[in-house]
């Protein structure tokens, strides 16, 4: 991202992903199969176990099987 100050104004300039969208920056969301873990959320796993098996944090888990980042 580009800032440039020009008399009062300040314009910033975003990349823009081979996908069209614009990139804020950050960090990218986790990306793992929310059906499967809600199943194995049912069938008995903690969301601990949960997250280690996929990868992602047990806050990420929890969010994602409770549709609270959805």
């Amino acid at each position: 991202m580009k800032k440039f100050d020009i008399g009062k104004h300040r314009i910033i300039i975003k990349k823009v992903h081979k996908s069209g969208y614009m990139s804020s920056g950050g960090r990218p969301k986790a990306k793992f199969n929310v059906d499967y873990a809600k199943k194995l959320y049912d069938g008995g796993y903690s969301y601990a176990e949960i997250a280690k098996l996929l990868g992602v944090s047990k806050s990420t888990a929890y969010k994602y099987i409770n549709d609270l980042d959805a």
